[in-house]
């Protein structure tokens, strides 16, 4: 039987992940070192601060969760560096003004930000008691280019803002008495 050889890359997550999982004790700082097939990962994790590091023969990866975001910075063995930051945190202008009027957040965590790289998408589920049907035509007025398209209870409108943005909506029809969902996301350059 042949035994798997994940290259470092791929375990550098992996072990975070689990490092995560495990918890590292009382001591506030802990370095591990892990072999793979092609090399060794070394791991620190840093419990009062929330961070990880992991260093291999193909570079560096830092998780990062204070704060109540996610950040992985990501320097590779050449030193391209990469940074992906996950957030629950929006404001609701960083929607450009296409929050629909009547709606709410439909909770505390329906809100994510994420930067990777050059990009940045910013995703929020809303929910409004107008109808379904009302709530396009509100989109459909303000974004008179958009390409909208509707099947069954779902219906979908795609633009771009007058800033350039890349803008996507799906408008959900409740059931059963339930309010209409407005998920929007909108993804523009950072």
């Amino acid at each position: 039987m042949k035994s798997l050889r994940l290259p470092v890359a791929l375990c550098i997550p992996i072990v975070a992940f689990a490092v995560l999982l495990a918890g590292c004790g009382k001591q506030d700082e802990r370095t591990q070192t892990y072999e793979s097939a092609d090399g060794k990962a070394k791991v620190k994790v840093d419990e009062t601060g929330g961070k990880i590091t992991v260093d291999s023969p193909d570079g560096k990866t830092t998780i990062d969760t204070t704060g109540g975001t996610y950040k992985q910075t990501v320097t590779d063995k050449d030193g391209k560096t990469q940074t992906m930051e996950v957030s629950g945190k929006v404001d609701n202008g960083a929607f450009e003004g296409f929050v629909y009027p009547a709606s709410t957040p439909q909770s505390a965590d329906s809100m994510s930000n994420i930067k990777n790289g050059e990009f940045q998408i910013t995703g929020g589920a809303f929910e409004t008691a107008d109808k379904p049907d009302k709530v396009l035509e509100h989109y459909k007025k303000m974004l008179r280019s958009a390409t909208t398209a509707s099947f069954g209870a779902v219906s979908t409108v795609t633009g771009k803002t007058p800033k350039g943005a890349d803008l996507q909506i799906m408008i959900l029809a409740g059931e059963n008495g339930e309010k209409t969902k407005v998920n929007l996301t909108l993804t523009k350059k950072s």
